[in-house]
């Protein structure tokens, strides 16, 4: 038997996912393994010591029975290293998945055991005293669990050929619970689809919930499939093949496509965000989403989802104003330097100003045919490079607009 590490086990399922679209990360593995469809395992090499049953029925583990062991143990205090993302468990019982080196390997299989350090000294121990104790702790993080490799192929072999049954069977009897969860359709209907789904309940109301949705709409977050047991009124963990169940399905995932549904980095949508969506789906359930208001007058009232977004916006156009704001005050203030120039000297002295700047520039003999020329050579980069030497700081587009002025006064002597 070969085994699968976590980052290999995700990497694996992910790929198997028929949308990949939709994540499949720590939250869906640690749901496989609360189903029973996956086993976290991790190595031992230690001794164990395998539990006896006492007069009282209770299970106790005696020294004297303490052996060496070499395989793969699991035990349901791993399941919170997934689920809950802590950073390690302690382990002091556990139960052997696999024992390397047994002519049978399912002989000690399932069996609950205590882990121990150290072996037990034969020699050292009294004849007449049974020594009882308890399990040593040992350390498991995240990163020490494995996971079967047949479990997982099995898993994904089962999901393929409950697809392929589903695509090629269009119409079945629905196992999930009777009215008002599910819709009575006449005998001249062939085929359902999700826009029925969603039509047939556009005017009957509130929907009744049943005893599995009463305790599912109270959740905060819903996996898709979660959501998809909620609309069908089945079991959150239901485990099989349902017409509802698959229509539900196209509903949820149709939402997440468009952008209608957020899912966050765990993969799973929140209760305000999914009822506002079945509601503007006309899809509505007592106690559950039967509160909400299309009117956007309420919206921010009576909608959590909405008056989060709301907020939000309003926060973005807020920051918005003020960033056009001080770009409008730095436009204000940044006048043209020519113009401002042009502004502090007196017309009548412009033409003398001109006239000394051709003559100015005459005499450098630097060509001035560009006048917002950057090349080495040019008189604009003369200037600025003389000007920036001598701390004094001018843009080489004012230079430019100064020099184009020279070449004005050059053109109307000719």
């Amino acid at each position: 038997m070969s085994y699968y590490n976590l980052e290999q086990t995700l990497e694996i399922l992910q790929k198997s996912q028929s949308d990949t679209l939709i994540p499949f990360g720590l939250p869906q593995l640690a749901d496989l393994c609360r189903r029973g469809e996956l086993t976290p395992i991790f190595s031992y090499d230690k001794y164990i010591i395998k539990g006896a049953i006492n007069h009282h029925e209770n299970v106790i583990y005696i020294r004297e029975f303490t052996r060496p062991f070499n395989g793969y143990l699991t035990a349901p205090e791993l399941n919170p290293l997934l689920s809950k993302q802590i950073p390690t468990v302690i382990i002091t019982n556990a139960y052997i998945y696999e024992e390397i080196g047994v002519e049978h390997l399912n002989s000690y299989k399932d069996e609950r055991i205590c882990l121990q350090k150290h072996g037990f000294d034969v020699l050292n121990a009294s004849d007449n005293i049974h020594y009882y104790v308890q399990g040593d702790g040992y350390d498991i993080g995240i990163d020490d669990l494995l996971f079967p490799n047949k479990e997982i192929q099995s898993y994904i072999s089962a999901k393929h050929q409950t697809s392929e049954k589903r695509q090629s069977k269009a119409v079945r009897q629905s196992k999930a619970p009777p009215p008002p969860n599910h819709i009575q359709l006449g005998s001249g209907f062939k085929q359902r689809t999700v826009g029925d789904l969603i039509k047939a309940q556009q005017h009957q109301g509130p929907i009744a919930p049943n005893d599995y949705q009463r305790i599912t709409m109270l959740y905060d977050y819903f996996t898709p499939y979660q959501a998809s047991c909620l609309i069908a009124g089945l079991h959150p963990d239901f485990n099989g093949s349902d017409d509802g169940l698959e229509m539900a399905l196209g509903v949820i995932e149709g939402g997440i496509k468009k952008g209608r549904l957020t899912l966050d980095d765990d993969g799973q949508l929140n209760s305000d965000d999914l009822k506002s969506f079945l509601y503007n789906k006309d899809w509505v359930m007592t106690g559950f989403n039967d509160n909400l208001a299309k009117d956007t007058n309420s919206l921010d009232k009576e909608n959590p989802f909405y008056q989060k977004r709301v907020s939000e916006l309003e926060r973005q156009l807020a920051d918005a104003k003020d960033e056009v704001a001080g770009l409008q005050e730095k436009l204000s203030q940044s006048v043209s330097p020519l113009d401002k120039d042009l502004k502090e000297i007196p017309h009548q002295s412009m033409r003398t100003v001109l006239r000394v700047m051709y003559a100015m520039a005459k005499l450098t003999e630097l060509d001035n045919s560009a006048p917002y020329g950057k090349n080495r050579g040019s008189l604009n980069c003369e200037i600025v490079t003389l000007l920036q030497n001598d701390n004094l700081k001018l843009e080489y587009q004012a230079v430019g607009k100064w020099l184009t002025e020279i070449n004005e006064v050059q053109s109307a002597k000719r």
